[in-house]
């Protein structure tokens, strides 16, 4: 049955002290702080996810994520709970810094080994590192195929990643990008817009939680976006994030955070090279 024609009576109802446990899991599994007010999202969100797991309630539903879940449940938790709404050429000015600040100032310290790293740490469904790849890809020109250049892509929600590797979109959502960039996407069947495969092998997609206790990547990046993700933060769990990130950088690198917000305690070793841009300076 369509969820638009069942009987509101037969929907569970979100007890307060519910709402609680949810917003306490929520945070463990995710770093996300749910405020007071969010509890008709919760209710929202999650009442699928006590039909297809046949809990009959929220109570049952925390009773099961409480005794040792099973991996598909817990990231379906994960995934519905999570807001993933994005879109082609979000910030625009962001990505103004990366071609005209970041990449040149980059360009001569990697020309030896001409390698150039990207991370973008909250990936959602692929839109954002996608422009990424367009913008490398633009700036290098013709020399691209000569560099190990490309983006790795991470998001915290599963369903979010199956989209973002499948690359297909809305035509208007597309139609934000700049008009070079629209070239990159073919017309599907059904009318959508699909990253060609050349594009999409030059996004590395993997699930990621920014809230592990340490990152573990290979090498350091050069440049990471880590846009409208700090905010669903508490104050510590931000600054935890935020001195990993900085870690994360290659003495030199940028970490691009959203307009709306703010490092918090976490900033260290950061300058302000622009709005809502940062560089790192030690080392």
């Amino acid at each position: 049955m369509n969820a638009a024609f069942q009987d509101p009576g037969s929907a569970p109802r979100l007890r307060p002290d519910e709402f609680a446990w949810f917003r306490a899991f929520t945070e463990k599994q995710t770093g996300i702080s749910l405020g007071e007010g969010k509890e008709s999202l919760v209710s929202g969100r999650l009442q699928s996810m006590v039909r297809r797991w046949s809990t009959g309630d929220f109570a049952g539903l925390r009773q099961r994520l409480g005794a040792n879940p099973p991996r598909e449940m817990l990231l379906d938790f994960v995934n519905r709970i999570t807001t993933n709404h994005t879109y082609f050429h979000r910030e625009p000015a962001h990505y103004d810094v990366l071609r005209d600040l970041c990449l040149p100032s980059l360009r001569e310290r990697c020309a030896i080994d001409r390698d150039v790293r990207l991370w973008c740490a909250a990936a959602s469904t692929g839109q954002e590192p996608y422009e990424l790849a367009l913008v490398l890809r633009a700036f290098l020109g013709q020399a691209y195929g000569q560099w190990k250049a490309g983006v790795l892509a991470t998001d915290i929600a599963e369903g979010a990643l199956r989209f973002a590797m499948e690359g297909i979109y809305e035509a208007d959502d597309v139609a934000r990008l700049p008009a070079d960039f629209q070239r990159h996407f073919k017309r599907t069947a059904d009318g959508r817009l699909q990253a060609t495969e050349a594009l999409r092998r030059d996004v590395l997609f993997r699930r990621y939680n920014l809230v592990e206790p340490n990152y573990s990547f290979k090498q350091p990046f050069h440049v990471i976006f880590c846009r409208n993700v700090l905010i669903y933060f508490d104050e510590p769990t931000k600054g935890r994030v935020v001195r990993q990130l900085t870690e994360s950088l290659v003495p030199g690198g940028y970490l691009i955070v959203g307009h709306t917000e703010a490092l918090g305690r976490g900033r260290v070793a950061l300058e302000s090279v622009a709005p809502s841009v940062y560089r790192r300076v030690d080392g």
